[in-house]
């Protein structure tokens, strides 16, 4: 199956340098692998995505997990949504993506409790067993820019 990479992040010591860790998944494959490279395979550039040998990341590390309080869309989803696919093992400013998507999560249900008419509606999520798997959000037929310029597309 071909591979895809999430992140690289260089490890690093007092002495620069030290490896390379690659986080990836297979295609179709949910299950998200970290590898460490070498420095002498990586700055050659010499490793092969497809012979690394990776550790499966357990998903309470990088999915948020289900918890009370988390709205729960119902099935079908409202008409006119949109699926927020929630992405995994992403660094943001050194928080692991699953403490983002709990941050997000918490603001959503609050605009949930409390809408606006000038942010986007939040129907609740998608679960996936323990985890949240997309966020459920109102679809609209242009982006932000578009909307804000008048100037949408005529075939949208």
């Amino acid at each position: 199956m071909p591979r895809k990479i999430i992140q690289e992040i260089p490890s690093f010591d007092c002495g620069g340098v030290v490896n390379l860790v690659v986080i990836y998944h297979e295609e179709n494959d949910t299950q998200t692998y970290l590898a460490v490279v070498p420095p002498t395979d990586y700055l050659d550039d010499t490793y092969i995505l497809p012979e690394l040998h990776g550790t499966p990341v357990p998903a309470h590390i990088t999915h948020a997990v289900w918890r009370e309080g988390i709205t729960e869309v119902q099935i079908p989803p409202p008409f006119g949504y949109y699926l927020k696919r929630l992405k995994n093992c992403k660094q943001y400013g050194g928080r692991l993506f699953r403490d983002f998507t709990s941050t997000e999560l918490a603001v959503l249900e609050r605009l949930y409790d409390r809408p606006h008419p000038n942010i986007c509606e939040y129907y609740g999520c998608l679960r996936e067993g323990l985890f949240v798997g997309h966020l459920c959000l109102k679809g609209y037929q242009c982006n932000l820019e578009e909307m804000m310029t008048d100037r949408i597309p005529p075939w949208k």
